[in-house]
């Protein structure tokens, strides 16, 4: 299976999502250092299994970060 280290290498559906993820801190890349042209991180190592739960929890807004640093995770309650 293909893995994607940069946001570039990846379907377009799935850059502002991964993009958000960086920015608030919930991905870095595998530790490497290593930096795109737009200093993103380039080892992010992720497949599309990954990518896809992870574009269809931030359309659902489920994973976000409060002001003071706090992961928030939606909750749906049982009918």
């Amino acid at each position: 299976m293909a893995r994607y280290n940069k946001v570039a290498e990846m379907p377009s559906y799935a850059q502002p999502t991964i993009i958000k993820m960086v920015d608030g801190g919930f991905i870095g890349g595998t530790g490497s250092g290593a930096k795109d042209e737009n200093n993103c991180p380039a080892d992010l190592n992720l497949s599309i299994d990954m990518i896809r739960v992870f574009v269809t929890n931030d359309r659902a807004a489920c994973t976000t970060r409060s002001p003071d640093s706090v992961l928030l995770v939606c909750y749906y309650p049982t009918r």
